[in-house]
Formats: structure tokens, C-alpha cells, sequence
């Protein structure tokens, strides 16, 4: 057993240890503003959304949550005053999110400081150094999400259309 960092064990546990400083800063950070980092994701991918209102559902397909994880965010940042819930026009069943002038403010600011928090969040790299990072990481990143498709199973053959199968004699209906 080698310790000259080429085990997978040994990148990993650096990658693991590494995301606790990481959690630890953004969690300091985000909590100056009242958030936790959930909640800043979901005001992040509002604020990014070229649309003014999401479904909670985009919202959970964008930030890879769960539906109930998604609803206990929606929940606290209602309460907060950051989002607004509002019945789709279309769809009175449907919920659209959107931010409410304090959510857009409280975001901006902790983006701001987040992104001016470098140094405490990848520090010991030069701007080269992280590109490097970067690419070294989007391709085992590539490498993780090209194996899970490939193990994904493939789409429910329908065949025919109901109203051909009804048509031939195929279905008693």
C-alpha cells in the first residue's frame, strides 16, 4: 500500500477532508446572512433563472434534492421573506417560487462575499493551479456520470399506439 497519493483511497480522503473546510467556510459564510446552504442554493438558482418563478420541481432537478428536502428549504425561506409562493396562472394546481426583493438582496450579498472568500476557500493555488483542478475534476466527474448512464435502464418500450392495438383486434375494449 502506497503513500504517494495514486490509491483511490488516499485521493479520496483528501477530497473528503478537503469538503469539510469547504462546508465549514460556506456554512460560516451563508449563516452570516441567515441562510444555511441549502437555502442559498435555492435563492442562487432563482437568482440565475432566466425565468422569473420556478416550480419547486425545476428547483429539485436543478440542485439534485429531494422533494421533501426541497419543501423544508421552500418552507424557511418563505418564512424568511426571501421567496414567494404564487399559484401558476395556468395551472392553478401548480406553484411557481420566485424571490422577493429581500431573497434577491440577502443572495447578492452572500454570492458577494462567497466569491471574494478565495483565498479561505481554495486556498494554497494559484489561479493556474486551480484551471488545472478544474479540468483534472470535470473529468473524473465525466468519467462518474458516463458510468451511470451507461448502468441507467433504457427507456419502457410502448409500442404500438393504444388506438392501433384497439383497431387490429389487439385489446377487448
Amino acid at each position: 500500500m502506497g503513500t504517494d497519493g495514486s490509491t483511490a483511497v488516499e485521493t479520496l480522503s483528501r477530497v473528503y477532508r478537503l469538503l469539510n473546510y469547504i462546508e465549514r467556510e460556506l456554512s460560516n459564510i451563508y449563516g452570516r446572512y441567515g441562510l444555511n446552504r441549502g437555502e442559498a442554493d435555492v435563492l442562487g438558482a432563482l437568482a440565475r433563472s432566466p425565468q422569473s418563478a420556478l416550480l419547486p420541481t425545476q428547483l429539485s432537478n436543478t440542485l439534485m434534492c429531494s422533494s421533501g428536502a426541497m419543501t423544508n428549504r421552500l418552507d424557511r425561506l418563505e418564512e424568511s421573506g426571501f421567496i414567494k409562493r404564487t399559484h401558476d396562472r395556468q395551472d392553478r394546481r401548480a406553484v411557481r417560487i420566485a424571490l422577493t426583493a429581500a431573497g434577491k438582496t440577502v443572495i447578492e450579498r452572500a454570492i458577494a462575499e462567497r466569491d471574494s472568500a478565495d483565498a479561505k476557500l481554495v486556498p494554497g493555488l494559484k489561479k493556474t493551479e486551480r484551471r488545472e483542478l478544474v479540468a483534472l475534476l470535470r473529468k473524473m466527474l465525466a468519467a462518474y456520470e458516463a458510468a451511470e448512464a451507461a448502468q441507467a435502464p433504457p427507456p419502457a418500450k410502448l409500442g404500438r399506439p393504444l388506438s392501433t392495438r384497439v383497431k387490429r383486434g389487439e385489446l377487448n375494449i
